[in-house]
């Protein structure tokens, strides 16, 4: 057998295959044929919907989040960490309450002389006019109907006395000219609550007084009155500065024995109401312009007493931290370690 015939690939082929050929003339490069993409939707194709980008093609940017209005800040609520609860008083929740500093107000300049000139300063001499006013003709109606105008007269009283701590709260918070209308007319549930509590602590605290004087004993009567207007003053500070703690009994001792003569001048206005309605009283059966002419006059002078015993009041409230606050700082801080320590 011959060697083609066992071996169908020939010698030469071998050759060719192992010697590398002879380079030629030189030859232009071919140019580079851009990479075919692949299709833009390859559903068409069979595919899964996606777009498929060229791998020498840049990415297209990411558009840049366009940005958003930052929200007004809320304010901030004092909120107990471990029981959640808001520890801001009512009257801190509703902004009614006296700027809290540490230590103590100073009074305001010409204290306490200048507490004449409070009620004349504008637009205190107006509001006494139109109070005087009002009351004469409540005056009058009592005259001629004595439980309707006395029904008036209770909402009256409330209405004042409203107003009456109002002056003493912005006089507490720095303010050295009476305070209008628009405090008084705003009659939260709150706000009737504590009045009520004061009309009924008046009314306990004036019985001692009155009984004293059924005994037929003056002087032991006037002490009685006197000390009940202080005690009612005190607890009236509670309403001033918008905390509920001071109307406990040892916090009204504290303050009648730190501010006794600025309680005192407190309750100048209540004594002044009170002398009123009993002077007109005896005045009943007068001719009606004398009861009006000394309505009038005693409804001025009242007034003008009422506001400045809530200027009184209001500066009496300047000091409200009667104790050290480092001190109660420190102290509190002393309570806590103790309780949280191991050892306790």
């Amino acid at each position: 057998m011959s060697t083609s015939e066992q071996d169908p690939f020939s010698l030469e082929d071998e050759y060719e295959k192992w010697v590398p050929p002879t380079p030629g003339p030189a030859s232009e490069p071919e140019p580079e044929s851009e990479p075919e993409s692949a299709p833009a939707n390859l559903d068409e194709e069979g595919g899964n919907g996606f777009h498929v980008v060229p791998l020498d093609e840049p990415p297209p940017p990411v558009p840049s989040p366009s940005p958003t209005p930052s929200a007004p800040a809320r304010p901030t609520r004092a909120v107990d960490e471990d029981t959640g609860i808001d520890t801001r008083t009512v009257a801190e929740r509703r902004g009614d309450a006296v700027a809290m500093e540490t230590g103590k107000r100073p009074p305001p300049e010409g204290w306490p002389g200048e507490a004449f000139a409070f009620p004349l300063r504008k637009p205190g001499l107006q509001t006494i006019a139109g109070a005087a006013i009002f009351l004469m003709l409540l005056d009058l109606l009592s005259r001629a109907n004595f439980f309707l105008g006395l029904l008036f007269k209770l909402f009256a009283v409330i209405f004042f006395l409203r107003w009456q701590l109002h002056v003493a709260s912005k006089t507490a918070a720095g303010h050295d000219v009476p305070a209008g209308w628009a405090g008084a007319v705003d009659m939260s549930r709150e706000r009737l609550r504590g009045i009520g509590i004061l009309l009924v602590a008046a009314l306990l605290l004036v019985l001692p007084g009155v009984v004293a004087d059924l005994l037929e004993r003056p002087a032991l009567a006037v002490v009685l009155f006197l000390a009940g207007g202080v005690l009612l003053a005190a607890g009236a500070l509670s309403q001033v500065v918008g905390d509920p703690t001071l109307m406990r009994p040892w916090n009204v001792l504290a303050w009648i024995a730190r501010r006794p003569l600025g309680l005192l001048a407190a309750t100048a206005g209540w004594w002044a109401a009170g002398w009123t309605e009993i002077l007109l009283w005896w005045m009943r059966d007068a001719s009606t312009g004398a009861y009006l002419a000394a309505s009038l006059g005693l409804r001025l002078v009242g007034m003008y007493l009422w506001l400045l015993s809530a200027r009184a009041l209001g500066v009496v409230g300047r000091s409200w931290s009667l104790f050290d606050d480092e001190d109660d700082d420190e102290e509190d801080d002393d309570e806590v370690e103790a309780a949280t320590s191991p050892a306790g």
